[in-house]
């Protein structure tokens, strides 16, 4: 890209300037004038930063002014005249709002940062693709103390996703989650978070990047937003859609959740098996995909969704974190939070937003109902110790074929209305008196009270019945979902019921009234689950799944990257700690982070195109590496009393060589210990792929389930995305790097057969075939001899090679080659000695044609050893000591 050919002024980063006292012997007497002096070396320093390090007004001036002259000097195109275009980084600080509006305060703090070169990149990545944007909030991070805005100020934060935006689903075979990083575009400080405020930023950033592509690129880019994702806070989807909008758009999120609700639901019905056709055929997935986001465009400047995470927690705390908790249900708290919990997760993984109306329909039924079915109660009637599973097997299943009803009502009401519907969604623009979410009553409205009336979700029985006093304890239980998830690791696709139960009540015999009060009963809960599907459109992460099958593009579901980057400003970067002191220091900080940002996303945009041809060919000699004929696919490889296949087998012999080669080439570090394995102890395994993980980089979020399925042959996929790279990454290091170290130290090694000394034993084998030992000579010196060397210079005491060998091996934890077979040469045959568990102070053996005593000195064996491959090495017999009984004769 353009943008990576302007950034190379700004990657050298100016050298700190470090303060010192001087000296100051005989001056302090207390611990009190360290810290003065201390607190006066820093601010000393600051001001030779160009730090005025006060919220005051003025020193807020004189430090964007420093900024700008930081600026100016690194630019390469700066111009002769002075008159810069975004020169600095702050684009307003003021205290004042710009907007006229009732609901604006007179006085709020109002910053907004972004830089020149990254404008000019989100221009670019515009330009050329469908730009994805994270938006999201936080607190404690900016502030100012001791005034009325103390703690009320939001940190707003615009994160380009570089990878989803520019990623095709091909490329991103080839690409790693480290490849990109996500860039901080804009930021906003301010305590005035309105869905006009954050118009006024997108405004003015829009402007901006107009102006930086017009300055740097020679051209004027006017940008286009493809994903907006951002978090619960609906001034997040208002804002930036009324500064985005063309006047044939929407102008509100209430708009916009109604029109992309009805497309979502008209694609679905299109893509189904039951109801979708195009001229009597069903319309493939990735058309109606396209019809969609072409549709969407129409109505709306940009698609936008709410993180499914937030959702989730949303969700998930709704009933905790509820002000007026229904009284009824006081004593049931535990149990309600508890499905409040289990629906969140579940709704969290749903994809299809039509299932997704109906499932929360199924609550909103469940929690309206005041009176449920009761059985008829006599004295005679039995206890029971607990439901009936069947019965409640047989209810859950009633319970899917609703939702299936339901789904083809949803597909039937937007098929006959759905276009009148968006029209009428058109005609309320401008008018936001008669704006609503429409989502569970206007579109899904059909559905839902057709579900409220056939729903069938609870199950009576006795649990107590006292004959003297003629009372019952009946128990109700509650079948809240249908569904659960799979133990293969899908997510429901099984007919499984989900219930909640405990709710008992004490009734007077005999009982013949039919029906029972519905102990979940209440409309507070209703409510909620009713706002939930009526934001159905914003909630749900089908967007995300038809945008990125029409744009060809890996999009997410949620903001964690933007998530993790908080995270690491709040706990973790020490150097942003220190800049929220005050408001210069923190936009002193900005800029150098900005300057740093536009160097490195520079290098990664440079590189990616090389790094994804090599891993394209790294791939590709995989993939010739593991191909096996149709008859080779047979099980060869026993695992206890496991079969694993052969290409299975190479996976984990290929994971086994690239530990072996860490703990070999980190033997001597202070750390050794972490690479210590046993191939035949899985959880040693693993500990060091993950302690490698967190050292290096090299692979995020290891899961030790899943490594654990694999290992035990559960998984029909062979190893998780994340244990590959990591793998590859440490046979970058450690293999492939140690054949260019043993490359080099071959040359400077003299040549076996010129020393004047026999080898004593071989220490260690190589990492790689056909490479070097490690040998102890007689001499006492210790070297790296190839292979070759070892088989000319032939100098190998069985014997004590063994004995030493065994106490390497302990010592090393089978760090040493193993050794499959030993063979002599008699004549023209040759005799098999034995393995290495073979005892080694053994008798002569007998030729079928002669009796042959062991082999002598000069004479020649080849040993086997068990390395990547079974590799032979020729060598010859230096010394053959004598046998136990002739050793212990002759001692005597």
């Amino acid at each position: 890209m353009e943008f990576a050919k302007h950034q190379t002024s700004k990657c050298a980063k100016e050298s700190p300037y470090r303060f010192i006292n001087g000296n100051t012997t005989g001056r302090i007497k207390s611990a009190a004038q360290v810290r003065t002096l201390k607190f006066e070396a820093k601010q000393e320093k600051a001001k030779m930063e160009g730090i005025y390090a006060t919220n005051d007004m003025n020193d807020c001036l004189r430090t964007m002014a420093n900024i700008v002259t930081k600026d100016v000097s690194t630019r390469h195109d700066r111009r002769d005249d002075g008159n810069d275009v975004l020169t600095g980084i702050v684009r307003r600080c003021a205290f004042v709002p710009t907007s006229n509006e009732p609901n604006t305060p007179a006085v709020a703090p109002d910053i907004i940062l972004h830089e020149r070169s990254l404008c000019a990149l989100l221009g670019e990545v515009c330009e050329s693709c469908k730009s994805v944007i994270s938006l999201d909030s936080t607190g404690h991070m900016v502030n100012f103390k001791d005034t009325d805005f103390d703690g009320k100020v939001l940190h707003t934060m615009m994160m380009l996703q570089y990878r989803e935006s520019t990623i095709t689903r091909q490329q991103n075979r080839f690409s790693r989650g480290d490849d990109f990083t996500s860039i901080r575009i804009s930021e906003r400080i301010s305590s005035w978070n309105t869905a006009t405020a954050i118009c006024s930023w997108f405004t003015q950033l829009m402007e901006d990047v107009q102006i930086a592509t017009e300055s740097i690129l020679g051209r004027r880019i006017t940008p286009k937003i493809g994903m907006l994702r951002c978090d619960n806070a609906l001034q997040l989807v208002t804002g930036p859609i009324m500064a985005l909008r063309l006047p044939h758009h929407i102008d509100s999120a209430k708009g916009y959740n109604n029109i992309s609700l009805i497309l979502l639901i008209q694609h679905e019905s299109r893509t189904s098996s039951v109801n979708g056709s195009v001229n009597g055929e069903r319309m493939d997935n990735k058309t109606s995909c396209m019809l969609v986001m072409s549709r969407l465009e129409q109505y709306s400047p940009t698609a936008i969704t709410i993180c499914n995470v937030h959702t989730y927690l949303y969700r998930r705390d709704g009933y905790k974190r509820m002000k007026t908790k229904p009284k009824s249900l006081k004593g049931y708290y535990t149990g309600v939070n508890r499905l409040y919990g289990n629906v969140a997760h579940a709704f969290m993984r749903e994809k299809s937003v039509t299932r997704l109306l109906v499932r929360i329909a199924l609550l909103i039924a469940i929690f309206e109902r005041e009176r449920i079915p009761c059985m008829k109660i006599g004295v005679n009637t039995k206890a029971c110790a607990g439901h009936d599973k069947n019965k409640v097997k047989d209810m859950a299943q009633a319970m899917d074929d609703l939702v299936k009803r339901g789904i083809n009502t949803l597909y039937n009401s937007i098929s006959e209305n759905g276009d009148s519907m968006i029209a009428e969604e058109l005609r309320q623009v401008g008018n936001t008196d008669h704006q609503r979410f429409r989502g569970g009553t206007n579109i899904a409205g059909d559905m839902l009270r057709m579900v409220s009336d056939t729903l069938v979700f609870s199950l009576t029985y006795p649990v107590h019945v006292d004959k003297a006093k003629k009372e019952a304890t009946i128990r109700t239980l509650i079948i809240y979902s249908p569904y659960d998830f799979c133990t293969n690791g899908s997510w429901d696709i099984e007919v499984q019921p989900k219930i909640i139960g405990g709710f008992e009540k004490e009734v007077s015999l005999p009982y013949n009234k039919g029906s029972i009060e519905n102990p979940l009963c209440a409309s507070e809960l209703a409510n909620y689950w009713r706002k939930e599907m009526n934001r159905a459109g914003l909630n749900s992460a089908a967007i995300s799944q038809v945008a990125g099958a029409a744009w060809d593009r890996v999009l997410f579901d949620s903001n964690m990257s933007l998530e993790a980057h908080l995270n690491d400003l709040h706990n973790r970067n020490s150097r942003h700690k220190r800049s929220l002191k005050d408001i210069p220091s923190f936009m002193m900080g900005r800029w150098d982070d900005t300057v740093e940002t536009a160097a490195y996303t520079s290098n990664q945009i440079k590189v990616q195109p090389e790094k994804r041809k090599r891993r394209r060919k790294q791939a590709a000699a995989r993939t010739v590496g593991t191909t096996m004929r149709e008859e080779d696919r047979e099980s060869v490889w026993r695992r206890d009393d496991k079969e694993t296949s052969g290409v299975l087998k190479e996976k984990f012999e290929r994971m086994v060589k690239v530990l072996k080669a860490a703990m070999h080439q980190e033997r001597d570090s202070k750390d050794a210990n972490e690479y210590v394995f046993d191939r035949k102890n899985i959880k040693s395994m693993f500990e060091v792929l993950e302690y490698v993980s967190t050292k290096s980089n090299l692979g995020t979020n290891l899961s030790k389930k899943k490594f654990y399925e694999w290992h035990n042959g559960q998984r029909t996929k062979m190893l998780p995305d994340e244990f590959d790279q990591l793998i590859d990454g440490m046979y970058d290091k450690y293999v492939i790097g140690a054949e260019k170290r043993m490359k080099e130290a071959s040359r400077r090694v003299v040549s076996g057969s010129e020393r004047k000394y026999k080898p004593q034993r071989i220490l260690t084998e190589s990492v790689e075939d056909g490479y070097d030992y490690e040998v102890l000579w007689t001499d006492g010196n210790v070297t790296h001899e190839p292979q070759s060397n070892i088989a000319d210079t032939g100098v190998i005491d069985i014997y004590d090679w063994d004995i030493d060998a065994k106490a390497k091996l302990k010592r090393l934890d089978r760090c040493y080659p193993k050794i499959v077979t030993i063979r002599h040469q008699f004549g023209e045959s040759l005799v098999d000695l034995g393995s290495d568990e073979v005892n080694w102070r053994r008798s002569a053996y007998v030729d079928t044609k002669s009796a042959q005593a062991l082999p002598s000195e000069g004479d020649t064996i080849y040993i086997m050893f068990k390395k990547a491959g079974n590799i032979e090495v020729r060598c010859v017999i230096a010394m053959i000591p004598e046998t136990k009984k002739e050793e212990q004769r002759s001692r005597k």
